[in-house]
């Protein structure tokens, strides 16, 4: 049975080097920033506040994570009409856009859910926080890799204008 569990509920139920032993544990070889991210810097980001990092169970192992956080989207660079589009009230010279970002995602090497039960689960918090918050879309720093941009695309995600050499593309999801 997949259980999912926030990061911060952990920590004040556990000692905090009993957490980091699980979440040392987690091995991602497909991409180290997100195991370096879950292994070293995600505690120091949900004490801060900076982020709530939630963790995937399956039958009590660790199989994989997603972190979500507020954000305030930069728009230069983006032509007038999509400003208008993102923007709460469609101004065209919005400079800077709410939104919500899943700023991590990803599964261990071990693991057999699928991404997309992570996204899912990912977007079910989205979800939850916009109707608190109201944003009009959630964000994505995706790595700028093909196979990954057509997850997210399969999954209602547009990529914004990029340069192709870009390490990242930035996408977005309507809510």
């Amino acid at each position: 049975m997949q259980k999912i569990v926030s990061l911060n509920y952990l920590l004040q139920n556990q000692k905090e080097d009993e957490v980091a032993g699980i979440l040392e544990g987690f091995i991602c070889s497909r991409n180290l920033e997100l195991q370096k991210f879950i292994n070293f810097k995600a505690i120091k980001y949900e004490k801060s506040c900076a982020t709530r990092t939630f963790l995937v169970f399956l039958n009590s192992t660790f199989q994989g994570f997603f972190s979500i956080a507020l954000n305030v989207f930069q728009t230069q660079n983006l032509s007038r009409n999509l400003i208008k589009k993102l923007s709460p009230f469609h101004h065209p010279s919005a400079q800077f856009l709410p939104c919500i970002i899943i700023g991590q995602l990803g599964k261990s090497d071990k693991s057999i859910i699928k991404g997309a039960d992570l996204l899912d689960y990912a977007m079910s918090i989205a979800i939850k926080i916009n109707q608190y918050a109201g944003t009009k879309f959630v964000l994505i720093d995706s790595v700028n890799k093909e196979k990954v941009i057509k997850f997210y695309e399969r999954h209602n995600f547009k990529a914004l204008p990029t340069e192709t050499k870009d390490k990242c593309v930035r996408m977005i999801r309507f809510f």
